[in-house]
Parts: structure tokens; C-alpha cells; sequence
């Protein structure tokens, strides 16, 4: 079996999509999701259960126990400074991912914008592909484009998107994503 990608991040749904994404890109790897204790979701979530969830997967035995030459544990969240009013919350999760050997990926400024560059769902939704880079929430206006064009109720129905993305993003964030993770031993076959 090869290297393992732990994936953590803010919600149930960003890591289905996230997971998505990068099974696109990288076919062969094996990603575990590492999810969040029920209840509510986001960034103030992630920071308190990080150290949690990073144990959980060091002592995992299956699908195999933790390999730390093979596997990774890669966190995931958006850099939505620009309306979260806790920045000490990123700080923290940085500092964390710093010291524990963690991939910290960040989606600036939302996971969404990721989405919104995909080539693949903009033909779909019949939408000028951009890089979102630096525009404010991109999650209302993939939200809005759904509902609008499609009559999709976003992020409850998320799984009706993923057939329609080719992870091919220009969004500045999205592909540094990808070189960080080609770099990994846990995407290598």
C-alpha cells in the first residue's frame, strides 16, 4: 500500500470535496478523512480538535498503523481573514501545523474559490472562468450560480458538483495545493 494522506479540515463536506479534488489529480493515493466531533464546523472547531485529530491518525492501525516515512497528515482550511473576526484562530493552527510536522494547505480566501476556477464547472454552469484570487466569498457566489442556474442547494447538495469538476483550478491557492502535495511521499505511488 502506498503512503496514507491523513486529511483534516474544517467540515465533512470541505474534505469530500477536498478529497475529491485531489484523487483527480492524484489517482493513486489512499485518503482518510480525520473528521471534526459532531456539532457545529469551522475554524475555531478545527484549531481546538487539530491536536486531537493528529493522534487519532498516529495511532490509527487501520487501514495500516501510521507510517511517518510514507504517510501524511494534511490540513485543510480557508483563509477567509477577510470576514472571520478571530485571526489569532490561524495563527494558532499555523504554530500547530509547525510544530507537530504537518502539510498546512490553505484556500485562500475559500475553499469555493477553488471551485469557482475549475474549468470543468464553470463550462457547466456557463460562468467566466477566473482565479477568484482575493475576492471576497466566493462561497455566496458559487452558492448563487448554483441555485440560479442549476436549482442546487450548496453546500448541502456539494455531491452534486463533484462530477462536474476537473481539477484543473488557476486559482493561485489551488495550484500551490498541488505542487506542496506532489512533493509528499504520502501522493507518491
Amino acid at each position: 500500500m502506498s503512503g496514507i494522506v491523513w486529511l483534516i479540515s474544517e467540515s465533512k463536506n470541505d474534505s469530500k470535496i477536498i478529497a475529491h479534488l485531489f484523487k483527480l489529480r492524484f489517482p493513486k493515493i489512499y485518503i482518510r478523512h480525520l473528521e471534526l466531533t459532531k456539532g457545529s464546523e469551522g475554524i475555531t472547531k478545527l484549531d481546538k480538535e487539530l491536536l486531537d485529530r493528529v493522534t487519532l491518525a498516529q495511532k490509527s492501525i487501520v487501514p495500516r498503523p501510521f507510517n511517518p516515512k510514507k504517510d501524511c497528515i494534511v490540513v485543510v482550511h480557508d483563509d477567509d481573514k477577510m470576514v472571520e473576526a478571530n485571526n489569532k484562530v490561524y495563527d494558532s493552527i499555523k504554530r500547530k501545523c509547525e510544530k507537530e510536522g504537518l502539510i498546512e494547505i490553505v484556500a485562500r480566501d475559500e475553499l469555493e474559490a477553488w471551485l469557482l476556477s475549475d474549468s470543468k464547472l464553470c463550462d457547466w454552469l456557463d460562468i467566466k472562468l477566473e482565479t477568484w484570487n482575493g475576492k471576497k466569498r466566493p462561497s455566496e457566489k458559487l452558492a448563487k450560480h448554483l441555485d440560479d442556474k442549476k436549482r442546487i442547494v450548496y453546500p448541502r447538495d456539494y455531491d452534486r458538483i463533484l462530477p462536474y469538476l476537473a481539477a484543473d483550478g488557476i486559482n493561485e491557492s489551488f495550484q500551490d495545493a498541488l505542487k506542496t502535495l506532489k512533493t509528499l511521499p504520502c501522493t507518491s505511488a
